[in-house]
């Protein structure tokens, strides 16, 4: 266990590529989706957006990185494979964890100000919830997949 912490601080060395450039990306994606939002006239419904994705596709990157820039070091100090697969796993599994309570928490903001004021959905998933208002009507909620 503590020559894979040892793998996961190996992948912080630069801390900026797990911190800093999603931080980048997620302010970056909002504002951008926010402009675009206010160009759009009030009589549209609700305004949605995938720009929420844009920080997995980042990680996505991150990870075939992680494998190609870190993995020959990691042989050289005679890390095996997989010790370098258990830290580089649960370093990822402790990143998705942080950004997904933080888009909890920026879905929660959303749904308080009424998406940011423009009745918008970036982060706040509310199709589930409408899905399951529709499946307390339906006979067969049981096996409706929304409310399970």
């Amino acid at each position: 266990m503590n020559r894979a912490l040892n793998v996961a601080r190996m992948q912080l060395i630069n801390k900026g590529t797990f911190l800093g450039i999603p931080a980048l990306i997620i302010s970056g994606s909002f504002a951008l989706t926010y402009a675009i939002w206010l160009m759009i006239p009030d009589d549209v419904g609700t305004r949605y957006s995938g720009a929420s994705q844009a920080v997995v596709w980042y990680f996505l990157a991150l990870g075939i990185q992680a494998l190609t820039y870190t993995f020959p070091f990691s042989q050289a100090m005679s890390v095996s494979r997989r010790t370098f697969y258990a830290g580089t796993t649960g370093l990822f599994a402790v990143v998705a964890l942080a950004v997904s309570l933080l888009y909890f928490v920026l879905g929660r903001v959303e749904a308080a100000t009424n998406g940011w004021g423009l009745n918008g959905q970036l982060y706040f998933l509310g199709w589930r919830r409408t899905a399951r208002q529709s499946c307390r009507s339906c006979s067969i909620s049981s096996s409706c997949w929304p409310c399970t």
